[in-house]
């Protein structure tokens, strides 16, 4: 029997097991246990979204003609991806460009470099990128390293941060 409406997932890493649990969490689990949970209001049962009071690139963003600080966050277990406003994401690929140039590419979606093939990772370019601060409200700000927005596919690190409007 379900107790709670809640899916709680714990995302481990290589050689750890990962999994989903459905009308309970597990408090072991979590960093600073159960008391440290913050809730927040979901404002679209579709999609699972939340308000943002603020996105910044290395606890910096820039206000921009016409646009608000208020987002919406989608809470999407199925991505790996970030998706930002049109003109934080402009702004986060430019700051990218001016540091890595021709080194990386830029699609329609994301940015990406060629994986380190004596290392088989993606630290050249994470020791040299920002982490990403979410502010939810005035307390609660998750921060996320370069490491946690960046992936391997097919040989290519992939930049996780997307533009989404």
């Amino acid at each position: 029997m379900i107790n709670e409406t809640i899916a709680a997932f714990s995302l481990s890493q290589e050689g750890s097991r990962s999994y989903v649990t459905f009308g309970e969490r597990n408090s072991s689990q979590i960093h600073g246990g159960v008391k440290s949970l913050v809730s927040f209001k979901q404002i679209n049962e579709e999609w699972w979204t939340i308000d943002v009071e603020k996105f910044m690139y290395d606890y910096e963003m820039p206000g921009f003609e016409g646009s608000t600080d208020i987002a919406q966050a989608v809470i999407d277990t199925g991505t790996s991806l970030l998706g930002v406003p049109p003109e934080h994401h402009q702004y986060i690929v430019a700051l990218w460009k001016q540091t890595f140039g021709e080194e990386i590419s830029c699609d329609q979606v994301v940015c990406f470099g060629k994986i380190n093939k004596k290392t088989q990772d993606c630290s050249e370019y994470t020791d040299r990128m920002q982490p990403v601060q979410i502010m939810f409200d005035s307390e609660s700000v998750f921060e996320i390293k370069p490491e946690g927005y960046t992936f391997i596919q097919e040989n290519f690190c992939i930049f996780g941060i997307m533009e989404f409007a």
